[in-house]
């Protein structure tokens, strides 16, 4: 069941997604035995890291619980501060993560885009939330307004993009994620997507565990979040 719901959106997603990913049929093998699956894909320069898994919770909670920046956030160590432009279907994003000694830390600005097309083409079968590195970083995250953002000390990431696919199948919720990431100065890009692979299964299982509560945080007094269509997710 997973691989004909899979067949069917990746039509649409081939055609329609803003960054198209494909499943392998060892990626659904993996998913359909309850585990997450992770997959280096090799291109020709940055490669991409791969991870997907399945869901029944209700497909609102999973995307809130990507969404809902604010109150959890996916990465260790990471700081974000959001950038004048931002809407409900795009943000703009300065982040900031500590790297260990001896390495800089690393810091960039994104483009974050909802892919209304796609869920509209699929009929709302596919969701898809997508980022990129914004152009000319370093003086939109000037105008923070903060002493501490940018950090002078940091390095700009030459490479940063991925994107999280919500798609329709065998009663439940596929969830996909992927990433490019090259971090710059002298750690190897290779380097970069080895630890992003190692943390996907941890990310993933995080989403859906996140996305079970929910239901209890998600209430009256949340800032309303919108789905990728546009129209607002209400209270539980």
């Amino acid at each position: 069941m997973l691989g004909e719901a899979w067949a069917s959106a990746w039509e649409v997603i081939a055609q329609r997604a803003h960054l198209p990913v494909a499943l392998s049929e060892s990626d659904l093998d993996a998913i359909a035995a309850g585990d997450v699956a992770r997959r280096r894909q090799r291109l020709d320069s940055t490669d991409r890291a791969i991870g997907a898994t399945w869901s029944d919770i209700d497909r609102d909670a999973l995307w809130i619980a990507i969404l809902d920046d604010t109150c959890d956030t996916l990465v260790d160590g990471l700081t974000e501060r959001h950038l004048p432009g931002s809407t409900a279907r795009r943000k703009l994003l300065y982040q900031h993560v500590d790297a260990p000694w001896p390495f800089a830390d690393r810091q960039w600005v994104i483009d974050i885009r909802n892919n209304a097309a796609l869920a509209a083409a699929s009929g709302g079968r596919v969701w898809e939330r997508t980022w990129t590195l914004a152009a000319d970083g370093p003086s939109l995250a000037a105008t923070l307004g903060d002493p501490r953002w940018p950090d002078p000390d940091a390095i700009w990431t030459p490479r940063n993009e991925g994107g999280w696919l919500l798609v329709d199948a065998a009663g439940g919720t596929l969830v996909i994620y992927h990433a490019r990431v090259d971090v710059g100065g002298a750690i190897p890009d290779g380097l970069a997507t080895t630890w992003t692979l190692g943390t996907l299964r941890g990310m993933l299982r995080h989403v859906v565990d996140r996305a079970a509560q929910i239901p209890t945080h998600y209430d009256a007094h949340h800032r309303p979040l919108q789905r990728v269509d546009g129209t607002t997710i209400p209270p539980w």
